[in-house]
């Protein structure tokens, strides 16, 4: 089996290990606990699993698609009318990105995940990555009149200005970009005809050469901008008035490390999504959402402790105290 799967170029080829010896400690008495020499210990994988939002038209996690590494794999699924039958599922088209300008040292083991290569290096000068802008409901990224959640989890170059983290806009008509300004902070804008006609610039530097999680919210009813950087309320200065009825959609290609003018981004890209909705609309918080994200039951054992280490394979930590499964 393991043969057979590896030779389709999988992205994790590994199907599991072999031993002879008891890998817990004593399950017939609900105590599974690795043992001292148990095949479990340090097998374990961080992985990351975002808050769920409200109508994700996009997500892109970053990992390197071991057959065509070019491929950034769309991971969302937005659940609209074009999923007539379940039959149909597999003829709505992903919204995949095309990434350009790699080298072998591209993809990079990155913060939220461990297992497998899962953030892309952009150099600043040629590495970006496309979209074509498409009709389908459930992946277009064009943000219309919608309310709207730009979500990245990111780290510049040290010092890195004037880089754009993603964008959608042409030479004519609405769009919009998150990018990082010339004093190193982020700052999402609004582009009418080739020039910002509103922009949010958040209240702290984010070009310190740190991991960062920032989160831009709009709502066009209430003409506002919100950036949470970190978990934390970031607003700084803001430019113009938010258009209140003017459709951001356009002909240009989304893209993820610099615009249609250049201006590339230097820097570690490891999550970004997109949604058409706002916090509430997906009856959560700010608080709530990083919670999950960076301290959620997924980065713990099933008793609530954190790894020791490499995390281990299974129920609970090697270490951890006994929990008792007996139900």
């Amino acid at each position: 089996f393991k043969a057979k799967l590896n030779s389709y170029i999988p992205d994790l080829g590994q199907v599991g290990s072999e031993t002879s010896a008891s890998i817990f400690a004593d399950p017939f008495t609900g105590d599974f606990r690795p043992t001292e020499s148990s095949e479990l210990i340090d097998q374990g994988v961080k992985f990351f699993a975002p808050f769920p939002l409200s109508s994700v038209v996009g997500e892109w996690h970053f990992q390197k698609h071991k057959a065509d590494s070019t491929l950034i794999k769309g991971e969302n699924f937005y659940f609209t009318s074009e999923f007539t039958s379940r039959e149909n599922y597999k003829n709505v088209p992903k919204n995949h990105l095309k990434a350009f300008g790699l080298s072998a040292e591209s993809f990079v083991k990155g913060n939220l995940e461990n297992w497998d290569d899962c953030a892309l290096v952009f150099d600043g000068v040629k590495t970006y990555c496309s979209a074509a802008s498409n009709t389908t409901i459930c992946n277009n990224l064009d943000l219309a009149t919608y309310n709207s959640i730009l979500e990245c989890y990111f780290k510049t170059q040290p010092g890195h200005t004037n880089g754009v983290i993603l964008s959608k806009f042409g030479a004519s008509g609405y769009g919009y970009q998150l990018s990082v300004d010339v004093s190193g902070s982020v700052v999402f804008s609004i582009i009418n005809n080739g020039t910002t006609s509103f922009s949010q610039s958040g209240s702290s530097i984010i070009n310190d050469g740190n991991w960062h999680h920032v989160l831009v919210e709009t709502n066009r009813q209430l003409a506002s901008a919100k950036i949470y950087i970190d978990g934390l309320p970031a607003n700084g200065a803001s430019l113009g008035i938010m258009p209140v009825s003017a459709s951001l959609s356009n002909s240009g290609n989304f893209l993820v490390g610099k615009n249609k003018d250049g201006n590339f981004f230097a820097g570690t890209i490891d999550f970004v999504r997109i949604s058409k909705g706002t916090l509430a609309a997906a009856k959560t918080t700010i608080e709530e959402l990083c919670k999950w994200e960076f301290n959620g039951p997924f980065l713990h054992d099933f008793a609530g402790n954190e790894p020791i280490g490499k995390r281990d394979a299974g129920a609970l930590e090697k270490g951890a105290k006994r929990c008792d499964m007996n139900l």
